[in-house]
């Protein structure tokens, strides 16, 4: 049966002989009744503080479930987001890579754009340069040919005077020498004087002849090269000028 402190503090001892006395057992009563009841409120303390702390921990269990539910929501929205993420990546790199490709196929035709603009723009100045060369090539052509016409012609004309020259020359010395010839018949002087103005007049005109020769040889030579023309081949333009000389010279001797 269970006690309450009203119990201990209304019960009754029966009395005997030699018992016990009746003030310590009222004293001792007293004392269990206190404790008894101190230990009774602490255990209504204690039942109550249990029943809150119960209610505390139905309300954390209630809120661990919540919690564990936030949790595997929070764990399967990462996972989504993650998933996503992994999607969204795979898709940006795809349209990156595809747009990497589109980039490298455009560059490699501008690139083979570029090649084929260059090599006809090559190809036009190559022409162009070659005509400028075939060009230069025929006027220069036409230039050595003109002034090798033109040296040509010099030399006829130089031929020409020569020839002149000499004619007039041994016009001149026959004059001379027919002119000798009679003064010497006329005057009858002595052979041997005519013959030392004769060759005094042979030597003259061959220092003349040499002269002139050795002029017109020089601007035979010489002209070709001021105008950048190969000279003619020499001995072409004074043929007939040393056959008139020698003729003159010792022809009469």
């Amino acid at each position: 049966m269970k006690m309450t402190p009203l119990d201990i503090q209304q019960y009754t001892f029966k009395i005997a002989l030699r018992g016990y006395d009746r003030l310590d057992v009222t004293d001792f009563v007293e004392s269990v009744r206190r404790d008894y009841e101190a230990l009774t409120e602490e255990n209504l303390e204690l039942r109550s503080r249990l029943a809150r702390l119960e209610d505390e921990v139905m309300a954390l269990r209630g809120r661990e479930a919540d919690l564990q539910d936030c949790i595997v929501a929070a764990r399967r929205m990462g996972e989504e987001v993650v998933e996503q993420a992994r999607q969204e990546a795979a898709n940006l790199r795809r349209e990156a890579q595809k747009e990497a490709e589109l980039d490298t196929r455009e560059a490699q035709r501008e690139a083979e754009m570029t090649v084929r603009a260059a090599q006809q723009e090559a190809e036009l100045l190559t022409r162009e340069a070659r005509q400028k060369v075939e060009q230069i090539a025929r006027d220069a052509e036409m230039t050595a040919r003109a002034a090798q016409q033109e040296a040509e012609a010099t030399a006829r004309d130089a031929k020409q005077r020569a020839e002149q020259i000499a004619h007039d020359a041994e016009v001149a010395s026959t004059r001379l020498v027919q002119a000798a010839e009679q003064k010497a018949s006329g005057l009858h002087l002595d052979m041997t004087e005519l013959r030392h103005q004769r060759a005094r007049l042979r030597a003259e005109l061959r220092a003349l002849l040499e002269g002139h020769l050795n002029l017109l040889e020089d601007d035979t030579l010489h002209e070709p090269a001021r105008n950048g023309v190969e000279p003619l081949p020499n001995g072409n333009a004074h043929l007939t000028i040393p056959r008139l000389s020698s003729a003159l010279v010792n022809g009469r001797g």
